[in-house]
Parts: structure tokens; C-alpha cells; sequence
């Protein structure tokens, strides 16, 4: 998910989190989204406008899972509540909820666009995956 800001509330989560994750591999990492990235409404993803995205990582290597998913779900519900939006195709989640919309998480008003291009360049969907963009738009050569 996309923060704003490295608010105090962000900065604590992210200690807090990482002090309280079960194991030694889960972790909550920032990266700083600065330069080309953010480059307007035609950036390479969704959320151009936010400055740092925050990975949630849950990783194990005992038969524990269920601790793990629990701490990076109730992590994500903590970061969201600080004002947490989006989310980055390779870090959606484990598992989509029925409350969940990955796709709008991931490409949000961006998804018009992406299926603008995807009818042109890819028609019949050999591209795809979890998050596909779905190259059927009303009035297109895909239709």
C-alpha cells in the first residue's frame, strides 16, 4: 500500500509491527517512490501520487502459517487506518478477501487506461495473471 507521509503514526506502526511480527522473516519495509515513477497520470502505476509504499512481508519456514497471515492482515488493517491506500500488484495480499477488490486496489483510476492499451496491444488476454486487466472495453477493436 501508498502512505503520503512518514507520519509519526507511520514511523511507530512500523516499528511496532516489526517488534511484534511472530518470526524473524516477516518485516514492514518503506520505499520511496520519488523520481520517474511518480510521473503524472501516464506513471507506470496507479498511485503516482504518494510518496513512499509500504511492504508488508509475512515469511516463514515452520508449519506456524496461520500466526503469520494474522499478524500481516491485522498489520495492513493498522496501516489502512493511518491512511494507507492502494496497493502494488506485487504485494496485493495472500489471499483476497470477498470484502476486497485487489484490481481496484492495485490500478484504481488508472484501469480504464491500462484496459484502453491491453485491447490494443494484447485483444485476446495471452498476458495475464491474478491481476489481469481485462482488455474488453465497449467500443474497442477487442469487442
Amino acid at each position: 500500500m501508498f502512505v503520503d507521509e512518514l507520519t509519526e503514526e507511520v514511523r511507530n506502526l512500523v516499528v511496532d509491527r516489526t517488534d511484534a511480527a511472530p518470526g524473524v522473516m516477516d518485516g514492514v519495509g518503506l520505499w520511496s517512490m520519488g523520481g520517474a515513477v511518480g510521473s503524472g497520470h501516464d506513471a507506470a502505476f496507479a498511485w503516482p501520487e504518494k510518496r513512499f509504499m509500504v511492504v508488508i512481508e509475512a515469511a516463514w519456514e515452520d508449519t506456524n502459517t496461520p500466526d503469520h497471515i494474522k499478524w500481516a492482515q491485522e498489520t495492513e488493517r493498522l496501516f489502512r487506518e493511518a491512511g494507507g491506500e492502494g496497493a502494488y500488484a506485487g504485494y496485493a495480499g495472500v489471499e483476497e478477501a470477498d470484502w476486497e477488490d485487489w484490481t481496484e486496489k492495485v490500478y484504481a483510476d488508472s484501469y480504464p487506461r491500462l484496459q484502453s492499451v491491453k485491447a490494443e496491444y494484447d485483444p485476446e488476454n495471452v498476458f495475464s495473471h491474478n491481476l489481469n486487466v481485462d482488455p474488453s472495453v465497449e467500443g474497442s477493436a477487442a469487442d
